[in-house]
């Protein structure tokens, strides 16, 4: 019994030592242990169309209050394609072309679907195919809203760690048009307020419809 228990252990550890090295190079860096969390490599998946995702796990200290638990999905070119996470609140997201039930999660909370991405202007496809830029570039939301009967992106970045306990501090979110050429800039938070340029003002921000978030950076890839 003990033979075949170690030899059950051997083929396991082989089996996942296999599909660690098959796994793309950029994938292979998702890897990874901190005090809080850790993000492991989980499983692949063959869904139907040809299409290979690689699932992997997140999981957290519950002594961390703020740290989320669930999994990320990536495809075969490492862009993310679909988070599940409970942290807070939950929040799942899954790109245009994938179903959440082919991931294996139904009837998630807060689920949102990408747009197609042919409909997206050329800048912002080009961006959330490189995921990793954005989050190197501080890039924690990328936005499609309606302000002004215009259709806007909003590359939202995380206020500076440096000044988060600044009261007077605050943001700057810029919104590119169709065109990917800026539309306006606002100075969002600290003693001004809602400031905006190109005659947009704190009202047009106020009342600013949140039509889709294309892209949502995991809060454990946020430095």
């Amino acid at each position: 019994m003990k033979k075949f228990i170690l030899a059950n252990m051997l083929m396991y550890l082989f089996f996942n030592t296999v599909l660690a090295q098959d796994l793309p190079k950029c994938l292979n860096s998702l890897n990874k242990t901190t005090k809080l969390t850790t993000i492991k490599f989980e499983k692949v998946l063959k869904l139907s169309g040809e299409r290979t995702v690689y699932k992997f796990s997140v999981r957290s200290s519950p002594k961390c209050m703020d740290c989320t638990n669930g999994s990320l999905f990536y495809d075969d070119q490492c862009n993310l394609i679909a988070s599940f996470e409970m942290g807070r609140t939950a929040y799942g997201y899954v790109e245009y072309g994938y179903k959440a039930s082919e991931l294996g999660y139904t009837d998630f909370p807060n689920l949102k679907y990408g747009n197609k991405k042919g409909l997206l202007p050329n800048c912002v496809i080009s961006a959330i195919n490189k995921p990793d830029s954005l989050v190197k570039a501080g890039v924690i939301r990328l936005l499609q809203v309606r302000m002004k009967d215009k259709v806007l992106y909003c590359f939202e970045k995380a206020l500076d760690p440096k000044l988060k306990n600044c009261i007077d501090c605050a943001k700057q979110m810029d919104f590119i048009n169709e065109h990917c050429k800026l539309e306006t800039s606002f100075s969002v938070g600290g003693i001004a307020g809602f400031k905006g340029s190109n005659g947009y003002s704190a009202t047009d921000y106020q009342r600013k419809e949140i039509l889709n978030t294309i892209w949502k950076a995991s809060t454990t890839s946020i430095k």
